[in-house]
């Protein structure tokens, strides 16, 4: 699923105003993904909304820029408020929309040749 959501953000992404940034060292470590949210367009206007609690999966973030996730090696930046991660199956940029000790939040809006969409990702770390 976020595989799908990785491809669908690699070429639209929201942009913020907020530039200022998050703490990366807040990143580092284990999360488990919880949550896959948001909406999009079917090409005749209709807002189709979706949630879907997930189990089972992981990213881990490690200070030296490399990132795991479900089976997928790759790397990771961080540039303004947005995070940067390139795999091996998938490659995205998302905004960082709320980074706790406890939860990551990540989103990505856009326009595809299927219409408007807007997703929300809810990490929470795994201790």
């Amino acid at each position: 699923m976020l595989v799908c959501l990785l491809a669908l953000s690699a070429g639209f992404v929201s942009c913020s105003d907020d530039e200022e940034g998050f703490d990366t060292r807040l990143l580092i470590g284990r999360w488990e993904l919880v949550s896959y949210e948001g909406y999009y367009y079917t090409p005749d206007g209709e807002r189709i909304p979706y949630e879907e609690p997930v189990y089972g999966e992981y990213a881990e973030f490690f200070e030296d820029g490399t990132v795991y996730f479900d089976g997928d090696n790759g790397t990771w930046n961080a540039s303004g408020n947005r995070l940067i991660v390139n795999g091996t199956e998938a490659s995205g940029a998302f905004t960082v929309a709320s980074l706790t000790s406890t939860e990551l939040i990540l989103e990505v809006s856009g326009r595809d040749e299927y219409g408007e969409y807007f997703d929300r990702t809810i990490f929470h770390r795994v201790e």
